[in-house]
C-alpha cells in the first residue's frame, strides 16, 4: 500500500446530537509505510514554555479488508460536509483493520516481531479496530469505524476527518520510508520515517516519551516533544541503505529490528 502522513482535523464519538459540533482538544498524526506498519501519536500541545503531553501513542499493522458488493449513494458537490457523511454508504467503501503491537494505555510487553499479525494475533482480547475510509470532494479522508473510547473503555462506533500531508517537500522526490523497533529487551520503542516526517515513541516505566521532527530545507526541525523525549534517538546518523527489512542493527547504544526499509 501507499505510504502515508495524516493528521486527525476531528473526532465524533457516536451517537452525537445533530449537527454535531466537532471539537478537536488534542492533536493527532500518523505516518505509515508500504508494509502497512503505522505509528499513531495522539497529544495535547503545551503552553509556550512547558513540554507537550502524550494522551495516547500506538503502534501497529494494518490490513486491507475485503470490500462489500452493496450499492452506495453518490455525493453531491453541493451537500456540505455533514451530509456527505450521511449518504457515504459503509458497505462500499475501503475497509482496513489496524492491530496494535504496541498501546499506550496497556501496560503489558507487546512486540510487533517485525511481521504482520495473523488472524487471531491481535494485542489483547478486545474487537480489532476496523474503519471504512472515503475521499471527500475535497481530498479530505473520512473514516468510520468502532474502536474502545478512551474515556469511557466501552466500544464505540466514531468518526474521524482526516487530512493526508504531503510527504515531501519536492512532489518528485522519493519517500523513503524507515521502521524500527527496540528488540533489546529493555522499554520498548519505535521509530519512523516517513518522507520529511519522522516520529520516535518510546515507554519509560509508566511513562510515554514522544517526539515528532520534521524535514526544513537541508535540517530536520522538531516540531513537538515530551518532557524527555529531546532524549530520543533519530535516524540522521543511521546509514538507512545498510538497514535491511528484517535485520537488526544498533542506534544510540541499542538493539533495533528493521520493520521496514523501502524508497
Amino acid at each position: 500500500m501507499d505510504p502515508l502522513v495524516s493528521e486527525r482535523l476531528y473526532i465524533d464519538w457516536l451517537p452525537t446530537a445533530q449537527p454535531a459540533v466537532h471539537i478537536e482538544d488534542e492533536r493527532v498524526i500518523v505516518v505509515q509505510g508500504r508494509t502497512g506498519f503505522y505509528l499513531d501519536l495522539r497529544y495535547k500541545t503545551a503552553r509556550q514554555g512547558e513540554a507537550d503531553t502524550v494522551t495516547w501513542a500506538t503502534a501497529g499493522w494494518k490490513t486491507l479488508q475485503p470490500v462489500s458488493e452493496g450499492q452506495g449513494a453518490p455525493a453531491q458537490p453541493q451537500q456540505n460536509v455533514r451530509q456527505l457523511i450521511n449518504c457515504i454508504a459503509d458497505d462500499t467503501d475501503p475497509r482496513a483493520r489496524f492491530t496494535a503491537v504496541f498501546d499506550s494505555h496497556r501496560l503489558h510487553p507487546e512486540t510487533s516481531d517485525g511481521h504482520e499479525p495473523a488472524s487471531g494475533d491481535e494485542a489483547d482480547h478486545d474487537p480489532p479496530d476496523e474503519g471504512s475510509f472515503s475521499t471527500l470532494p475535497n481530498g479530505d479522508v473520512l473514516e468510520r469505524g468502532e474502536m474502545r473510547r478512551p474515556e469511557t473503555g466501552e466500544i464505540t462506533h466514531y468518526e474521524e476527518l482526516w487530512r493526508r500531508l504531503p510527504l515531501t517537500r519536492d512532489k518528485d522526490a522519493p519517500v523513503r520510508v524507515v521502521m524500527l523497533e527496540s528488540a533489546d529487551g529493555g522499554d520498548k520503542a519505535f521509530l519512523g520515517r516517513v518522507g520529511d516526517f519522522e516520529v520516535g515513541i518510546a515507554r519509560r516505566g509508566e511513562q510515554v516519551l514522544a517526539r515528532i521532527r520534521r524535514l526544513d530545507g537541508t535540517a530536520w526541525e522538531t516540531t513537538m516533544t515530551t518532557v524527555d523525549g529531546a532524549g530520543l534517538p533519530d535516524l540522521d546518523s543511521l546509514d538507512l541503505l545498510a538497514a535491511e527489512a528484517g535485520g537488526v542493527l544498533e542506534l544510540a547504544g541499542r538493539r533495533w529490528q528493521v520493520i521496514e526499509q523501502s524508497l
